[in-house]
């Protein structure tokens, strides 16, 4: 970690090999997933879980 802050302090920028340590720097060296089609039913339920999660993070009222 100290050699990653000193990377930064002498050139303002994230060190090329570990990027700024976060969870995305990480995910984008990496070649994506494909994405299940919407026919996949337990994918679909996931992604509703998740998009209910963030309406009500967002405080919407949302009819389910």
């Amino acid at each position: 970690m100290e050699r990653a802050r000193a990377h930064v302090a002498r050139t303002g920028r994230a060190p090329p090999r570990r990027g700024d340590g976060s969870l995305i720097a990480v995910a984008l060296r990496r070649k994506p997933a494909g994405e299940p089609p919407l026919s996949d039913a337990v994918f679909c339920e996931c992604l509703v879980d998740v998009l209910m999660c963030l309406a009500q993070m967002r405080g919407c009222t949302v009819a389910h």
